[in-house]
């Protein structure tokens, strides 16, 4: 190098310097540690079952779990590239699969859904990133679907029809702190928004999506209480046991809120758990009350494309053009 490329040589400042397209993001958290940080969250939950539900919950989990990732790692096989591990995200979906499922639910009937969870909803469409629906809620349907007798009747998520007043206030106490009937996801309440606090502290999640799922369902059942008074103590008590029963926070903290299947934008974030809320609202309503939470998510999925292009933000200066 002569004298004069000296020149050449970036100072300290300049090397901060990056030219790049927009948007112009800087996240510390890569995939792995997200879903380290993800599993970690679902460990107050998944803690909470197999302390009150023993043995029982940790074959379903393992069951679960064992299923997506030999799916995972089978599939890895037979295209010939080298199985990923190191991202969790097949850990993540067997837990997730089983927090939406009854205690009731067959080992092998968990090990037949975390394979289509894997297999189906989300290598199909390219893995990670590429699925536009959640993958566990998309096995929690097609079991459903699937094994309907296995399902009806046994507090699979929710009940047929909610109980007298008098007994939803003796179960809210049970909802908050553990021992409920439904899906495993809503064996405590308490624990549930404890992991979520996690995901809200690492800026994994956001507040928009969770924030108006839930408002707008405890909104709705509020409206429609039919106490006749709006704001005594029973009629608060129907849109309590409706959030914190059938698996509507871990589906609205943890399911609803994947960064994958969820709009970016924030009028999208907001629209899209309105939706959810009002789908929720309606397929116990006037439905089947059963896995409403889940087909209320997996329908709005399907919505995030049309959400992010309708409700974007104006760029500054911009002008758009009618059709």
């Amino acid at each position: 190098m002569t004298s004069g490329d000296e020149n050449l040589v970036p100072s300290p400042a300049e090397a901060l310097l990056h030219i790049s397209i927009a948007p112009h993001l800087r996240f510390k958290n890569n995939v792995p540690m997200i879903m380290v940080w993800t599993l970690g969250a679902l460990l107050p939950v998944t803690i909470a079952d197999l302390w009150i539900y023993g043995i029982r919950a940790l074959v379903l989990l393992l069951a679960g779990i064992g299923g997506a990732t030999a799916a995972q790692w089978g599939l890895a096989l037979v295209r010939r590239k080298k199985p990923v591990f190191r991202e969790l995200s097949a850990f993540i979906t067997g837990i997730l699969l089983v927090l939406t499922l009854p205690l009731s639910t067959p080992w092998w009937v968990v090990l037949t859904g975390s394979v289509f969870a894997i297999i189906i909803a989300k290598e199909a469409f390219g893995g990670l990133g590429h699925n536009f629906i959640n993958p566990a809620l998309a096995a929690r349907i097609f079991l459903q679907v699937s094994y309907p007798g296995i399902f009806a009747g046994n507090g699979a998520g929710f009940a047929d029809q909610a109980p007298p007043l008098a007994q939803m206030q003796d179960m809210l106490g049970g909802l908050l702190w553990g021992n409920t009937q439904g899906a495993l996801g809503s064996v405590s309440a308490l624990a549930v928004v404890a992991g979520a606090v996690v995901l809200w502290y690492k800026r994994i999640i956001g507040f928009k999506i969770p924030f108006s799922f839930i408002v707008t369902v405890f909104v709705l059942f509020w409206a429609t209480s039919g106490t006749g008074d709006y704001f005594s103590a029973d009629a608060l008590v129907v849109p309590c046991y409706q959030v914190l029963s059938g698996g509507l926070l871990i589906g609205a903290l943890f399911c609803a809120c994947d960064p994958v299947t969820s709009p970016i934008t924030p009028l999208g974030k907001v629209a899209f758990g309105i939706g959810c809320a009002a789908l929720t609202f309606a397929f116990r309503r006037w439905g089947n009350a059963e896995a409403s939470v889940w087909f209320a998510i997996i329908f709005m999925n399907c919505t995030t494309p049309l959400m992010d292009q309708i409700l974007r933000p104006r760029y500054f200066g911009e002008v758009r053009k009618r059709d």
